[in-house]
């Protein structure tokens, strides 16, 4: 069969094999990421090294932190190493994205650099919640940061998807 001619182990360290058959099991069995799944269960973050949700990459379901935990048996330490979890656990912590990072990169583009300036030596919690404010205030602004971070959350998602090696459809 073809499918086999394009599939190869042969480049992953055999510590890492389990991972790689997951995902040659999703490619013959035709599974396939929502990507529009993901950013519903994207994480917004600032520093926080925990995930709550992981892609169970033999069911492609979405898991929860207390699930794996109460449920599962799944210890919170393990829970927090994400390459032991990838490749012995095939469990894979979804996507995060620091929004507060991507709110000072869209304030740039927007040309709002008073704004920024007026915001920065405040800590992220009261950065957004002025952000948030001045969206408020200003709908054309609002509405420009609609556009702009579901554009953001789509194409990191993607990328998510690519670094992983998961079939995707949006």
């Amino acid at each position: 069969s073809t499918i086999f001619k394009h599939v190869s182990c042969k480049t992953v360290p055999e510590s890492m094999w389990g991972n790689c058959f997951v995902n040659f099991f999703a490619l013959i069995m035709n599974k396939v990421v929502n990507i529009r799944t993901i950013i519903l269960y994207t994480e917004v973050v600032e520093d926080n090294p925990e995930h709550y949700y992981f892609l169970d990459l033999n069911s492609y379901e979405i898991l929860s932190r207390k699930d794996l935990v109460e449920e599962l048996g799944y210890e919170e330490d393990a829970l927090n190493d994400e390459v032991t979890l990838e490749y012995s656990s095939s469990l894979l912590p979804v996507l995060k994205i620091n929004v507060v990072e991507k709110m000072k990169e869209f304030l740039v583009i927007e040309h709002e650099e008073e704004f920024l300036k007026s915001i920065r030596d405040l800590d992220n919690n009261d950065m957004y919640i002025a952000f948030d404010v001045r969206c408020e205030r200003d709908t054309f602004l609002e509405m420009h940061w609609s556009e702009y971070i579901e554009k953001v959350e789509i194409e990191e998602a993607i990328r998510w998807c690519n670094e992983h090696n998961l079939k995707y459809e949006l």
